[in-house]
C-alpha cells in the first residue's frame, strides 16, 4: 500500500483528521488522567469555573464518556474507603458536578453522591443538591426513552432526599414533599402511593420517619448502609 497516496487522499477528510487527532491525543489524555487523583486534586474557584463540561468535551475531542467513566471510578474509590476527611469534599463535589453535567442521565452518579455526602461526609447540602439535580434530569427527558428504562428505581432519589431533609436538615415539610413526589415516579411501589392518607394526620412525622427508613432498608443493596438505616429505625420504635 502506498502510504503517501493514502495520506494525500485522506488529508482533507473530516473523519480522517479527527481520527489522527485522537491517535495523538488519547495517549496524552490517558497519561494526564493517570496523574490526577481525586485525593490530591483540590480545584480553586477559578479552576472549577474553567474546568467545566464544555472544557472536557473540547479536550476529549468528543470522547467525553471516557472522562465520565474515569471520574466515576475515582469517586467509587472514595466511596469504598474507610476515612472521609472534610478536605476531600471540594474535589469530590467537583468530580460529581462535572460528571453529571457531561452525562445528566447517569443514574448511579446521583444515588452514589447522595449516599456519600449524606452518610459519610455528613454534608446534607451537597447531598440535597446532587439528588435534586438527578431528579430534575430524570424529569427532563422523555419517559419512553431507553435511558429512563435504565433507571431501575429512580424513586430512591426522592427517598434519599426525604432522608436528608428529615434526619439531617430537620425540614419535615420538605421531607413530606419528597415522599409524595416519590409516589408519583413511574414504577414506584404501591406502599409509597398509599401514604397520602396518613401524611396530614397528627404525629405523621414519626410515622414518616419510620416509612422513610423502612423504604430505604427494603431498597438498599449495601449491607453497611442497611445496618445504618436499621440502627436509626430503633430510635422510632
Amino acid at each position: 500500500m502506498n502510504w503517501s497516496s493514502f495520506f494525500i487522499y485522506n488529508r482533507y477528510s473530516h473523519k480522517f483528521v479527527t481520527s489522527m487527532i485522537a491517535v495523538i491525543l488519547c495517549p496524552i489524555l490517558f497519561f494526564a488522567q493517570s496523574q490526577i487523583h481525586i485525593r490530591e486534586f483540590s480545584p480553586t474557584q477559578m479552576e472549577a469555573k474553567s474546568y467545566n463540561a464544555a472544557f472536557f468535551k473540547f479536550v476529549t475531542i468528543g470522547y467525553w464518556p471516557a472522562a465520565v467513566d474515569w471520574m466515576w471510578i475515582q469517586t467509587i474509590q472514595v466511596a469504598g474507603d474507610k476515612n472521609y476527611p472534610q478536605k476531600l469534599v471540594p474535589s469530590v463535589r467537583f468530580f460529581y458536578e462535572i460528571a453529571t453535567d457531561l452525562d445528566p442521565k447517569f443514574y448511579d452518579l446521583y444515588e452514589q453522591s447522595g449516599v456519600l455526602f449524606s452518610f459519610f461526609f455528613k454534608d446534607p447540602a451537597d447531598a440535597a443538591h446532587l439528588l435534586e439535580k438527578g431528579i430534575h434530569s430524570f424529569n427532563a427527558f422523555p419517559k419512553t426513552s431507553e435511558k429512563v428504562k435504565g433507571w431501575s428505581h429512580p424513586f430512591t432519589l426522592h427517598l434519599l432526599l426525604a432522608y436528608v431533609y428529615s434526619f439531617q436538615m430537620h425540614d419535615w415539610a420538605k421531607a413530606k414533599e419528597c415522599f409524595l413526589s416519590a409516589a408519583e415516579v413511574p414504577g414506584a411501589p404501591k406502599y409509597l402511593q398509599n401514604m397520602k392518607f396518613w401524611l396530614e394526620e397528627k404525629g405523621s412525622e414519626r410515622i414518616l420517619a419510620r416509612r422513610v427508613l423502612n423504604a430505604l432498608i427494603q431498597n438498599s443493596t449495601d449491607p453497611v448502609l442497611k445496618s445504618q438505616y436499621e440502627e436509626k429505625l430503633k430510635a422510632y420504635d
